[in-house]
């Protein structure tokens, strides 16, 4: 069957576009992908230093920016620290709706206080900044220092400023 000029300008339009806009991105995916499949399983405690930036920016927007962070409209005596004291120190029947004197589980243990947001972040940051310790293993020492600081500053800076901060 012979092509026409016109159906053939088609296929070769189409073609280019297969050849230059769907295969390339697509090896780059598995490229970009195997390459940081690598990397990780070859370097976990990355992992661990991500997981206390992100339990660190927790921490910090809902110390410093509550009013306009995603915490907002959840329980203000979880998530808001300036008011979780009350249900973590005092006794009262009910505020809101929500029962402060009913002990709260938190992994299947009774806690005779309710933990609050900002605690739970912060034993998270910690456990996560012990298990990086643990899995670490030393390289180039100021290189990995470095790294580990543009990987623990690029992680925090996103969810602070980007992800946990409603803009108006």
């Amino acid at each position: 069957m012979k092509l026409d000029e016109g159906s053939r300008r088609v296929l070769r339009s189409v073609w280019s576009w297969i050849k230059y806009a769907i295969i390339p991105p697509t090896a780059i995916w598995f490229v970009y992908h195997d390459l940081l499949f690598n990397f990780i399983s070859s370097n976990p405690y990355v992992i661990f230093i991500t997981l206390a930036a992100f339990f660190n920016a927790n921490m910090d927007v809902t110390s410093h920016h509550y009013e306009n962070s995603i915490f907002k409209l959840k329980n203000p005596y979880f998530f808001n620290p300036d008011m979780s004291w009350i249900s973590r120190y005092q006794k009262m029947p009910s505020v809101r709706g929500y029962d402060l004197d009913k002990p709260r589980k938190f992994l299947c243990f009774n806690y005779p206080f309710s933990p609050d947001f900002w605690h739970l972040c912060k034993v998270g940051m910690i456990v996560s900044f012990a298990c990086a310790i643990v899995l670490y293993k030393p390289q180039v020492s100021w290189i990995d220092l470095l790294f580990i600081g543009y990987i623990y500053n690029t992680v925090f800076s996103l969810f602070y400023d980007k992800l946990l901060r409603k803009r108006a």
